[in-house]
């Protein structure tokens, strides 16, 4: 997809490639249900290894949405409290307005090239489907609360996501919520089991 096109190949084939990425999600989810089918078998339901390997995983996918995320921000306000650093006619566009803003159907603003028309839709795609996952691991971060912990401090739980968010980005409070479930989850289910094992060994 990132050839240029139709220097190394056609617009058509570009198109098409464009095309066969869409369904990404799809492709990791059965993947990813694939995977745990034909591996699982090969490995212990040992919660405490799992739990092990989940931190590095999540490590990592907080890893790759903070630090995008930062590097936005931090080069669009460099733009504005060190306008010094950059060439006069990149100073508009880097602007935080021009960069964060998300323009509304109802506003009557238009589009006056490709590119813009792009920059409008990518910043409604990125919001709406970093909501969605958003409220998706809010949910099941509450829910594990609740039946865990039987309570859930809904101001300390806002602050933290609305933190997470201005410095990590959405993505990356999503991931923070579902690293610390997963953490609850795995932690209370190995307590549980090891409870149940000594009860069996005493008896």
């Amino acid at each position: 997809m990132v050839l240029p096109a139709p220097a190394l190949i056609s617009v058509d084939l570009k198109q098409i490639a464009i095309a066969i990425w869409q369904p990404w999600p799809a492709y990791v989810s059965i993947l990813a249900t694939l995977s745990y089918f034909i591996l699982s078998p090969l490995f212990p339901n040992n919660h405490r290894a799992s739990m092990s390997s989940l931190r590095w995983v999540y490590a990592f996918a907080f890893f790759n949405a903070a630090v995008p995320h930062l590097v936005s921000w931090t080069l669009s306000l460099s733009s504005v409290l060190i306008p010094a650093m950059y060439n006069d006619r990149f100073l508009e566009a880097l602007h935080p307005a021009n960069v964060f803003a998300v323009p509304l159907p109802w506003s009557g603003q238009t589009v006056d090239t490709v590119a813009e028309g792009v920059h409008f839709f990518l910043r409604w795609d990125y919001m709406i489907g970093s909501a969605g996952i958003l409220l998706w691991a809010l949910k099941l971060y509450t829910v594990a609360h609740k039946q865990i912990l039987s309570t859930v401090c809904w101001s300390g739980l806002l602050f933290k996501v609305g933190l997470l968010t201005v410095f990590a980005g959405p993505a990356g409070a999503a991931v923070e919520l579902m690293w610390e479930r997963d953490e609850l989850v795995f932690g209370e289910t190995g307590g549980t089991r090891q409870q149940v094992t000594k009860a069996k060994k005493s008896s």
